[in-house]
Parts: C-alpha cells; structure tokens; sequence
C-alpha cells in the first residue's frame, strides 16, 4: 500500500473555455482517459464521512484508492491490484475493512465517471484540465496540485487572474458522480 497526501485547488470552467486554453497551451495532442469506478453504501455512508473509495481504471494500471480528508488536502491510500481482481470488486462488492481496517463498510460499486484529462506543468506543480462525464453529464474544471497548500494557493490564484478566470467553486468528481446517479 502507498499513501501520500494530495493538495489540490480547482474551479468550473466552461466547454468554451476548456477549449481556448489547450489552444493557448498547446495541448489538445497530450489528452489520456481514465475512468473512475466508485464504491459506497446505498445510503452513501463512506460519501457522508467524506471519504472517496474507487478503483481507477488507466492505460496500463488498475488502482484501488480510499481518500479521507487531513488537515491540509486529502489522505489518499492506494493498492494497485490487477484486472482479474477489479472485475470482482465492480461485480460482487467487498467490505472495505479487507484494504483499509480503518473503516468497516459492506460496499458495493455504484457509478463511474470517465475523465478526459490533459497535464501541464506550472510553478512546481501540475495543472489539470480535465473533461469528466458521468450519469449523462458533461463538465469541465481546471485541477491545480502543489505538495504545499500556502504556495499551491498562490499558484492557482496567479493561473487564474493570468487567464482571466473566476474561481468557480466545483464539488468533487465523486460527489457530482454519486448524487446525480
């Protein structure tokens, strides 16, 4: 198992927007797909305790994640596993406690969410454009991550009046995947 933290900033953007800043950046050419495949409750207990539990399906790996809140950012607990082993966990469910003893839920897989997402570097850090589409929807955000929350806060500040953007406040891609199932 490996843990790390995650500190990340985001805001909503446009499909207009999107579009007009991988021009600008030149990026259309460094798009990948992933898919995120989310586990909880029926009554979305894990959600309600803002945890995010999902098998994230890319290229060439298969990545079982529990992300729970810490001070600054999230906590992210991964376990690479195999495709043999994802088929089983999306079709039968697990409880969570065989991964992560720290919690004890019987969860079951419930919705995916594809993301289209392209990566730039900027200020020590990574930009993330990302195109998700999940239940029927499509959206579209700017992802910032930085390993210090002060800095990485500048940062994303400094991306956004640069581009002339408004930060729009967006919910995470679990949260916007699991209510609107």
């Amino acid at each position: 198992m490996k843990k790390n933290i995650e500190i990340e900033f985001k805001t909503q953007i446009d499909e207009n927007t999107y579009n007009q800043l991988l021009h600008k950046y030149n990026l259309k050419s460094s798009q990948f797909h992933q898919t995120n495949y989310y586990f909880d409750t029926d009554s979305l207990d894990l959600l309600n305790r803002y945890i995010t539990l999902r098998i994230r399906v890319k290229k060439d790996s298969v990545k079982l994640t529990l992300k729970q809140r810490a001070i600054e950012g999230s906590l992210e607990e991964h376990y690479i596993i195999d495709d043999t082993k994802s088929a089983k966990l999306l079709k039968e469910g697990f409880n969570t406690s065989t991964f992560f003893p720290q919690i004890n839920y019987d969860v079951k897989y419930l919705t995916k969410l594809d993301n289209y997402r392209i990566t730039m570097l900027y200020e020590n850090g990574i930009i993330f454009f990302d195109k998700s589409t999940y239940n029927g929807i499509t959206d579209y955000e700017i992802e910032y991550e930085h390993g210090n929350y002060e800095v990485g806060l500048n940062n994303f500040n400094k991306f956004l009046m640069e581009n002339n953007l408004k930060l729009i406040k967006m919910n995470k891609k679990s949260y916007r995947a699991l209510t609107t199932r």
